[in-house]
């Protein structure tokens, strides 16, 4: 039976190899419809009312429809996905608003019904402009964008595995030379196997101890 299950058990990825790729990734790729594809590689940010918007959003928005669609489709019916005030605000910053309206008045998206009363909701239906246009893949550069996904991603692993929270705050990927001080996985399993070779001199290790007890008192 452990046989079995060691058969059967996946590998997991070290942590530390998770943490050099995130380092070193620079760049997300992205699906969005095709057309919205052409007016983001041609604009950085887009006017809304007397602020600006910026590109690299509207793709990871529309990327966030995309996924969406594909885990609710068959559950409510058509094309609706419901999108959270609350959650959008987290994820966009107080100019969500922006970005849904940019997507409504380009014939991607059209609210579906009213408010959710208590729920800070509304629900919207992807448009044939948006689902049969086709989808490009948008490689997006954005910093605070590509640090945002580093996050999460890092969240998502400790809350998985228990991770410690200082070394997640450690990681800082804009400062290669902020480097979290914790022992990696692979120096800690030669560590671990060397203490089953170790032989302790009790003796002089109770006479070690009395010494330095002797220096703090």
């Amino acid at each position: 039976m452990i046989d079995e299950l060691e058969v059967n058990k996946k590998p997991v990825t070290p942590f530390y190899i998770i943490e050099e790729t995130l380092r070193n990734k620079k760049e997300i790729i992205q699906l969005v419809p095709k057309p919205l594809y052409k007016v983001l590689i041609m604009n950085k940010k887009l006017p809304w009312r007397d602020k600006h918007i910026k590109t690299a959003t509207i793709a990871t928005l529309s990327h966030m429809l995309i996924t969406k669609y594909n885990q609710t489709r068959g559950k409510q019916g058509d094309n609706l996905i419901t999108l959270n005030a609350s959650i959008l605000q987290k994820k966009f910053g107080c100019h969500y608003k922006g970005y849904i309206t940019f997507l409504e008045k380009s014939g991607y998206i059209k609210r579906h019904g009213r408010y959710l009363a208590g729920q800070h909701s509304y629900k919207y239906r992807l448009t044939n402009k948006f689902l049969k246009s086709g989808f490009k893949q948008y490689s997006n550069e954005d910093a605070v964008t590509i640090k945002k996904y580093k996050t999460n991603v890092l969240t998502a692993i400790r809350n998985k595995n228990a991770i410690s929270a200082d070394i997640i705050k450690g990681l800082n990927f804009n400062n290669n030379d902020n480097i979290p001080d914790y022992i990696h996985e692979s120096i800690r399993e030669k560590l671990v196997l060397d203490l089953y070779n170790v032989t302790i001199d009790s003796d002089c290790a109770m006479e070690y101890v009395s010494t330095i007890k002797g220096r703090a008192t």
